[in-house]
């Protein structure tokens, strides 16, 4: 049957219910045996992802619904296409999914129809795409989930999401709102995913979550429960407890009681009990590591799911840990030894293709005196490009946390972070300060002088911070300083 792209067909469209969704909830009780399809691009893929096969979307989906069904034998494929488009996906479509006789087929695809630019010329012929796709998931004989395209522009409701949604409606399927998910919360000034075009770890999180919701829609059963974990900043000793505080909200007109599990905690399971429509705040215990590889930061997974009866609920979050050090005054004994040394296990992108400390490697050094902070970074390199910084060429990533105590080390860069590229120069013969593209720092801090030494084996780039750092950049006194470090 045609549809005719009209909003004033919204209505009519998601009044309907699709009777698969019944179908899926009658497997779920059953616990028979379930197949769900994750189709899309390289954000289903979990490009830029460490462990993609455990931390991208599809993953996360799979532990939910494990969770939340337990006994249910549950296929998830993943299907990752990067590059692709709606208009690949349906040619690969039988190829790729059909086989799989899926109950659930989850769409995510706009990313690459869209393109470079507004794209709003492609918009419609995505739209038509999108329709064909889930008309071919119909006939196959499962149920589906679209999914907006989670866009790197911090405006909300552009074409491509909004495409999707009207989609979606017209289609009379759930829409996990991927792009509105990921922008209802706080995020960092300089983009959603800073220098690449795809999701990090914590965003997989929450959309994974938002595609529970969606999942939750498609069956009739909307979820009633709701997990909050805020971004808490608080000092803490090696080795001691630390609590994090969760909200807990129900939004049923009984009251219920909801337990509490907390992976990644020392919190034994916790029940409390909810009034209709009430909220409810507790602690769950984190302990401390001992000790932290390299003096380097480290972070682990806080997996939390609250059961009501038939109702779950997810958070997701990392909990880390960013040690304060003590810098060695400048030439003391202690001043000769590095802060820290990066090897494999600090490398972010292309830990698979890495062959040793003569392909990438370096030595951090501090030390201070009466007038500044001396950083100094040895690089070993089997290649070097002197001609073009970072992030293109070799360099040194400098990231400054100027934000007060209570503030400093949230997850989310504001604009008292800065982002440094100290870059070395076509000749190698000094070095140059730049920043990201949008980035507006402190002139205190493009005035940096920093030094560049090019040596058979790599380089060695310094810099001085002045110690009066915090009341130059931000007319305020700032009692420490967090430097994060990124080696290209």
């Amino acid at each position: 049957m045609a549809r005719w792209m009209v909003l004033t067909m919204l209505g009519a469209a998601m009044l309907r219910a699709d009777p698969r969704g019944a179908d899926l909830l009658g497997r779920l009780t059953a616990r028979q045996p379930v197949s769900v399809v994750c189709y899309g691009d390289s954000v289903t893929q979990g490009m830029h992802l460490e462990q993609p096969g455990t931390d991208a979307v599809p993953a996360l989906f799979s532990r939910i619904m494990t969770d939340s069904y337990p006994g249910l034998p549950l296929q998830l494929t993943a299907i990752g296409m990067p590059g692709a488009s709606t208009s690949a996906a349906l040619e690969d479509f039988d190829a790729k999914v059909k086989r799989h006789q899926p109950h659930l087929v989850v769409l995510q695809f706009g990313g690459n129809d869209k393109g470079t630019g507004p794209g709003t010329e492609r918009v419609q012929g995505y739209r038509e795409n999108l329709l064909k796709l889930i008309d071919t998931c119909h006939e196959a004989g499962a149920a589906v989930i679209v999914m907006t395209p989670p866009m790197a522009e911090p405006e909300r409701d552009m074409p491509f999401p909004v495409a999707t949604r009207e989609t979606a409606a017209v289609a009379g399927v759930p829409c996990a709102d991927a792009d509105t998910a990921l922008k209802r919360r706080e995020f960092d000034y300089r983009g959603f995913f800073p220098y690449f075009t795809h999701p990090g770890q914590h965003d997989h999180e929450t959309l994974a979550i938002e595609l529970y919701r969606a999942f939750r829609e498609l069956i009739g059963r909307p979820p009633q429960l709701r997990l909050g974990l805020p971004d808490v900043v608080t000092r803490a000793a090696l080795g001691s407890l630390v609590q994090a505080p969760v909200q807990v909200s129900w939004g049923g007109n009984q009251g219920v009681s909801v337990t509490l599990y907390a992976d990644g905690s020392l919190s034994p399971e916790q029940t409390i009990e909810l009034p209709p429509h009430g909220k409810a705040s507790l602690d769950v215990t984190l302990g401390v590591p001992h000790t932290l590889s390299g003096g380097r930061s480290d972070e682990w997974p806080l997996w939390l799911h609250a059961a009501a009866g038939e109702d779950h609920a997810f958070a997701l979050a990392r909990a880390a840990l960013v040690p304060r050090v003590n810098v060695p005054a400048a030439r003391t004994d202690e001043a000769r030894l590095p802060l820290a040394r990066l090897r494999a296990p600090s490398l972010t992108l292309g830990r698979g293709t890495w062959s040793g400390d003569a392909d990438l490697s370096a030595e951090v050094r501090v030390t201070y005196d009466a007038l500044a902070v001396h950083l100094a970074v040895a690089v070993t390199d089997d290649l070097v490009r002197a001609d073009e910084g970072p992030p293109y060429g070799d360099g040194v990533e400098l990231y400054l946390d100027l934000r007060p105590d209570g503030d400093r080390g949230k997850p989310f860069f504001g604009r008292q972070c800065a982002s440094l590229f100290l870059g070395l120069t076509a000749k190698g013969a000094g070095a140059k300060v730049s920043t990201p593209n949008e980035d507006d720092p402190p002139k205190a801090l493009l005035e940096l002088k920093p030094r560049s030494t090019l040596n058979g084996h790599g380089y060695v780039l310094e810099v001085d911070l002045p110690r009066r750092l915090g009341e130059l950049c931000l007319e305020d006194r700032t009692a420490a300083v967090m430097v994060r470090l990124t080696v290209f």
